[in-house]
Formats: C-alpha cells, sequence, structure tokens
C-alpha cells in the first residue's frame, strides 16, 4: 500500500455513499487536518482526477483531528462519520484538553486518542503525556505524547 498525506475533503453523502439516506441529512464536507491517502485506491474515487475530494473510505486507512473549541465534533460526530465510512483509524489529538471528562477523563490532561474500527464502531486507546502511541495502521510510527508529538518512523 502507498501512502501519502495530503489535503482534501472527505464528501459523505455523494450517490456513492448513502450517508444521506441512512441520516436523513444533507451532504457533508469534512476537512480532517491530516488524512492519509492509499494510493492504490484512487482510481475508485469518481472525482479523484478533477477535485480533491474523497468519498470512499476504503481509501483512506488514516484520519487526524486536532481538537479546538469544536472539540464536540472531534469526539462525537466525526466519530460516527468516520466509522460509517469505514477508515480504519481515527486520532483524536487533544493537547489542550478540551474534551469533556466524559471523554478524556478526570482530572482533565492532554490527551491522544487512537480509535481503531472493529465491526462498525471504534475501540478507543488514550495516551497521556509521555506515554509511547501505538498506530496499527503506521506500525512503524514511534510518538510519544507530549506538549506536540515527537514523531519519527522507523524501518
Amino acid at each position: 500500500m502507498g501512502l501519502s498525506i495530503l489535503y482534501c475533503d472527505i464528501f459523505l453523502g455523494a450517490e456513492t455513499t448513502p450517508l444521506q439516506d441512512v441520516w436523513d441529512r444533507t451532504p457533508t464536507a469534512l476537512r480532517p487536518d491530516v488524512i492519509v491517502l492509499d494510493e492504490t485506491q484512487l482510481s475508485q474515487e469518481p472525482f479523484w482526477q478533477t477535485e480533491p475530494v474523497i468519498t470512499n473510505g476504503a481509501s483512506i486507512p488514516l484520519v487526524v483531528e486536532v481538537v479546538s473549541t469544536n472539540w464536540q465534533d472531534d469526539y462525537a460526530r466525526k466519530v460516527e462519520e468516520y466509522a460509517f465510512l469505514g477508515i480504519p483509524e481515527y486520532w483524536i489529538v487533544d493537547f489542550r484538553a478540551l474534551g469533556c471528562i466524559s471523554f478524556i477523563g478526570k482530572p482533565k490532561q492532554p490527551t491522544f486518542t487512537v480509535c481503531t474500527l472493529v465491526g462498525d464502531r471504534y475501540q478507543q486507546q488514550q495516551y497521556r503525556l509521555g506515554e509511547p502511541i501505538a498506530s496499527p495502521t503506521l506500525p512503524h510510527f514511534y510518538g510519544r505524547s507530549q506538549a506536540g508529538i515527537n514523531a519519527d518512523f522507523t524501518d
């Protein structure tokens, strides 16, 4: 699998994605802070040749959201939408501890959450400051939860 980190939108509700029928809402465009694409799947994307738009979850092994004041979106809405698309891994990076205590625990502290898709739901593993972070999608990634991500890719 060839992986790339690019800027693009994930479009939910396109004709190729039945989200609009399931949730009875208008199509939604998501713009993750980081998206990792499987280059081998891009030929299956109907808009990719003309627009940076992804509609097929198989093209996306990993998305990352850095939590800001709209933390509810990152911890709730996007967890459901990314799982619905079948994205295998979703990282929630909350270094300012903005999420509520039901998501990041008490006392509130910076948290790095790796959500791994099992069936149609994410299992979440939280990491605190100084703990090594493990990623099933990027097994050679080595990072520690710090004031920023100190990361390295090993051979």
